[in-house]
This record gives C-alpha cells, structure tokens and sequence, in this order.
C-alpha cells in the first residue's frame, strides 16, 4: 500500500519533469544551432537577429529550468508527506486502535461476567 501511494506521487510529477528535459535539451540543442550558424567572420559579432533568439532561448531555457526545480521539489514534497502520514498512522493511529480494541474487548468481557 506505501509503495502503491509512493509510485502515485512519483507518477503525478514524473510525467512533467519529463516534459520539461525534453524541452530544456531542445533549447540546448538549438543554442548549440545557432551558435554553430555563425560564419567564419562571425565569431564575435552577432546579427541583431541572432541575438534576440540567442536570448529568447537562453530565457525560456532559464524558464524551464526552473519549472523542472519546482516539479522536482513537489514531487520530494508528496513524498514527504507521504511518510509524515504514514509516521503519524504507525506512532499514533494504530496504538489508537490497539487501545480502543482492547477497552472494547475488556467491556465485553465485563458484560459477559455480569451476566452470569
């Protein structure tokens, strides 16, 4: 059950980290593009062009860079809280129920004296 609620939490944010490599390694592999486009002549200087999509990929990589930080850390997030409500289940829920369960057993044991 643990594990299932686990790979759950790991679905729910895996799929978009996902999404978000695949993006950030486009952005890198068109940088590298453009960078490889320039002439000979050009190595230093840059057309106003080649500039402006040099920084509209740097930005949106920057962008999706922290969009991935963010899913990674929700997804460490959900697990966490994961082991805090399994935490709470095994320190105070079941010792809970172990105590009910055993004044309800006295109880009935109580009553069945009576009865006789």
């Amino acid at each position: 059950m643990v594990l299932k609620l686990e790979a759950k939490a790991q679905e729910k944010w895996l799929e978009q980290e996902k999404v978000l490599q695949a993006k950030a390694q486009q952005t890198e592999q068109r940088l590298r593009e453009l960078e490889a486009e320039k002439d000979k002549g050009q190595r230093v200087i840059l057309s106003p062009e080649q500039k402006k999509t040099i920084e509209n990929f740097r930005e949106d990589m920057v962008r999706t860079k922290k969009e991935l930080k963010l899913v990674r850390r929700k997804l460490r997030e959900d697990i966490e809280r994961l082991g805090m409500w399994i935490k709470f289940a095994n320190v105070l829920l079941m010792p809970g129920v172990v105590v009910l369960a055993g004044i309800g057993f006295s109880l009935y044991r109580r009553s069945k004296m009576n009865r006789k």
